[in-house]
């Protein structure tokens, strides 16, 4: 079993191949198991990680639509890795309940690991934060 962490991190990568290939996460993963049975890549995705990425791609909409609606009066443009640590955040925080101090601690972390600029870190921090207060507010 994936710890979290190590959960977060491996859909971060997979959800960033999806949008730079411009394919979705099906097709991905389907993807995945041919390279891996043509030896291809060295490692198989597991099935925790499996669900875990198919229930972010079937909610894909609803949480880009919440972090587009805060990035639009921001003069920043997203960049494909902010994205995709974004998608894995904010549904872990809308689906799993993950807490906001963790949210944000997994958030800085894969921002300045993997982030598109050096601002990514407080521009990731920013949007989880004001996502979060419209979820308090709507009693979410």
């Amino acid at each position: 079993m994936l710890s979290k962490q190590t959960r977060r991190k491996r859909a971060f990568y997979l959800l960033f191949e999806s949008i730079v290939r411009g394919i979705g996460v099906p097709e991905l993963l389907d993807l995945r198991e041919q390279q891996f049975k043509s030896k291809l890549v060295y490692e198989e995705v597991d099935a925790e990680l499996k669900q875990f990425l198919l229930q972010v791609y079937e909610h894909q909409e609803e949480v880009t639509d919440l972090i587009m609606a805060k990035c639009r009066n921001n003069s920043r443009a997203v960049g494909n890795s902010d994205l995709a640590i974004l998608a894995v955040l904010v549904y872990e925080m809308l689906y799993e309940k993950l807490d906001l101090p963790v949210t944000l601690t997994q958030g800085a972390a894969l921002s300045e690991a993997f982030g598109a600029t050096d601002e990514s870190p407080s521009f990731t921090h920013a949007v989880v934060n004001n996502i979060h207060a419209d979820l308090v507010n709507e009693g979410k």
